[in-house]
């Protein structure tokens, strides 16, 4: 995808990063997973998932994609959320 393409997805403002991230540790918070376990599985420091948690700050993309890699869920929600968006 070119440069000006994604600028221009991330340019509409849709969705912010806070808001994906708030979204994302609602599904690890139905699941039961803690920040503890995220943090292990991920190989991040706890403090940085703690941020997320309970501090409302967005996660990086490739805290993002790790989560996608290691949480069939996570990434399940993302790719439905992605198909209807580009339908």
């Amino acid at each position: 995808m070119s440069t000006k393409n994604l600028w221009q997805i991330s340019h509409k403002k849709n969705l912010n990063n806070g808001e994906v991230t708030r979204y994302i540790m609602r599904l690890l918070q139905e699941q039961g997973v803690t920040t503890k376990q995220v943090a292990s599985k991920l190989n991040i420091p706890v403090e940085r998932v703690r941020n997320w948690y309970y501090r409302d700050t967005g996660m990086t993309a490739i805290d993002l994609l790790r989560m996608m890699q290691e949480y069939e869920f996570v990434r399940q929600a993302v790719e439905s959320s992605l198909s209807l968006k580009f339908r």
